[in-house]
């Protein structure tokens, strides 16, 4: 990926003299989306090669690259998602998002002890939960059931493993805990965990997504279109916001600064594309002829070297 990019200072400058205010939601929007497209190429081209190629990773680091993994499939559909009509799924994509985020942090710092084993072992536990409730329906309404069962494997995954896993629980998390999350508190309670600034990302539209997520009317009721366009921009700025961070995380955990000359200056150059995408929309708004361009492949040169203003 390389970037054409003619804005000059004199046209930044411009930028700021003739930008509503406040700016349009919509060109907004479409700036973090240009963002996300530019996280996604680099991706793509770039980094998850490195990644594919890497054998004998530690349990730590298919923890780190499962939560990533996770969040570019996010990420990947929000592109998709060029509607107003599709708020609700951005605004869903960005509440999970923040979440895989904050986990990562909390295994990045060793905010939580164990961490890595409780990650892990928290997916057994999930597995026993719904194996459990799966049997409990089954023996309340039998007449909804058939031969052979449809919980057959529920109750052979209870036969098990039930025992390993609840004495893994208890060893983990407490004689008489049920972990809702591999934490064991709550997303709140994760963002103090990691102080001011991870906090604030849990905490700036902590409300607003839930509503959005959950069922009921809150929020939705006698709202204008200009409404879901800034719930669409909120939502792309965070999925951004949260991808850039995560990215950080994995170069350090996997060390990709090693493997990927230039990945830090690429992130660098990267977190610019909004800005850049944003000004020269202004610009064009205004009768200008675009100068910022992204491209995919390479331009005769090292990625990071295009990255950085091919």
């Amino acid at each position: 990926m390389y970037f054409t990019n003619e804005l000059t200072p004199d046209d930044m400058q411009r930028v700021g003299e003739v930008c509503p205010n406040p700016p349009p939601a919509l060109l907004m929007a479409g700036s973090f989306a240009a963002l996300l497209e530019a996280i996604d190429t680099y991706t793509q081209e770039t980094v998850h090669p490195v990644m594919s190629g890497m054998l004998g990773l530690t349990d730590r680091e298919k923890v780190i690259l499962g939560l990533y993994y996770r969040s570019v499939g996010f990420c990947r559909t929000a592109i998709e998602l060029k509607s107003v009509v599709h708020q609700q799924s951005l605004t869903s994509a960005e509440r999970s998002i923040v979440e895989l985020y904050v986990d990562m942090e909390l295994v990045h710092r060793d905010a939580i002890p164990d961490a890595v084993t409780k990650v892990i072992a928290f997916g057994d536990w999930q597995k026993l939960k719904a194996a459990r409730r799966r049997v409990a329906f089954y023996t309340k309404y039998p007449d909804l059931d058939r031969t052979p069962s449809k919980a057959t494997v529920h109750r052979a995954f209870i036969a098990s493993d039930e025992q390993r896993v609840v004495q893994l629980v208890a060893q983990l998390w407490g004689p008489k805990a049920k972990p809702e999350h591999w934490s064991g508190v709550n997303l709140i309670e994760r963002g103090e965990k990691l102080g001011k600034d991870a906090e604030y990302v849990v905490m700036k539209d902590y409300d607003r997504r839930n509503f959005y997520v959950h069922t009921g009317l809150t929020g939705i009721l006698n709202m204008s279109q200009q409404h879901f366009e800034q719930l669409c921009m909120f939502a792309l700025t965070m999925i951004g916001e949260c991808m850039l961070k995560e990215l950080t995380i994995v170069g350090k955990e996997l060390k990709l600064a090693q493997a990927i000359p230039g990945y830090e200056e690429a992130l660098a150059s990267i977190n610019m594309v909004q800005t850049w995408a944003f000004a020269d929309k202004i610009l064009q708004m205004n009768g200008e002829p675009p100068r910022f361009f992204m491209h995919k492949g390479q331009k005769h040169c090292r990625s990071y070297e295009c990255i950085g203003g091919g």
